[in-house]
């Protein structure tokens, strides 16, 4: 809707992201609501946290490029990005292992893009996730937790771009509790 559509017309037109490395971003004249990077997930039934990984820093890069063009006189430098846990749930992955992908996806599109660019491209330097549900949400928030504390000073995914501006992980739960039926 914050698209006028745009992602139902795609769909119904057979031209939306489909296949891993498949991405489209989509602007918004939307003050509040910037866009959306729409990212392929390919077949669900062989769905991996690899795949994950790929077309969610396929995207990014594609993302991270696109900014580049669009601010050659105003050099941006550090953007956020805000992400929904996808391949969880139906897709097959462990919220964790959803989360872990789409950060290593983002840090490793960081990483080409500096290199592209000799260190002066814009970067993902905030990730959000967004979820509804406060369940979830609250899953997320503990799965990040882990990723942090399994972190190694050398190691990936490297979880914290924030270079000690602030919080690395900071709560804000779900607003919506979840509706069972018995």
């Amino acid at each position: 809707k914050q698209l006028n559509y745009a992602l139902s017309d795609r769909y119904q037109l057979g031209i939306y992201p489909g296949e891993i490395g498949s991405s489209e971003i989509f602007n918004s004249m939307d003050e509040g609501f910037k866009g959306a990077i729409i990212v392929g997930l390919g077949l669900l039934s062989s769905f991996t946290a690899y795949q994950l990984t790929q077309t969610v820093q396929q995207g990014v890069c594609k993302y991270l490029l696109y900014i580049d063009q669009q601010s050659k006189l105003n050099k941006v430098r550090s953007l956020g990005l805000s992400a929904l846990i996808v391949g969880s749930g139906y897709g097959g992955l462990s919220v964790e292992n959803a989360v872990r992908a789409i950060i290593q996806g983002v840090h490793n599109a960081n990483d080409k893009i500096q290199k592209l660019r000799n260190e002066s491209g814009a970067i993902i330097e905030n990730l959000e996730f967004v979820e509804v549900f406060e369940d979830a949400a609250l899953n997320c928030f503990y799965s990040l937790r882990k990723i942090v504390m399994d972190c190694n000073p050398y190691g990936q995914p490297q979880a914290n771009t924030n270079a000690g501006r602030g919080k690395l992980v900071e709560p804000n739960y779900g607003k919506t509790k979840r509706q069972y039926r018995i």
